[in-house]
């Protein structure tokens, strides 16, 4: 009796990852401070920062998936996100 062939069983398992939870740096809010023109900045700004910056994400994400989920799809497009933006009314440049 010949072996069987092994062809099409099992095969790579795909498992997403879990990326921690990475807050956004002292360093980052620093830097986007100076191109804002600030000078000093209150230790517990960057707290509030990063939260402020969370909910903004948060937003816009959502309603990119309802835009993405509107038209029929299951990725989001670069074009989702600017059309995200232009319902808030912000602009995107770049």
């Amino acid at each position: 009796m010949a072996p069987k062939s092994k062809v099409g069983l099992g095969g790579a398992k795909r498992h997403k990852k879990i990326l921690p939870k990475q807050p956004i740096k002292k360093a980052y809010i620093k830097k986007l401070a100076r191109r804002a023109g600030i000078k000093l900045i209150k230790q517990d700004l960057y707290d509030d920062t990063r939260e402020a910056a969370n909910l903004f994400l948060k937003e816009i994400i959502s309603n990119a998936v309802e835009i993405m989920l509107g038209n029929n799809r299951k990725t989001i497009s670069g074009d989702d996100i600017r059309y995200a933006l232009k319902l808030r009314g912000l602009r995107y440049y770049g």
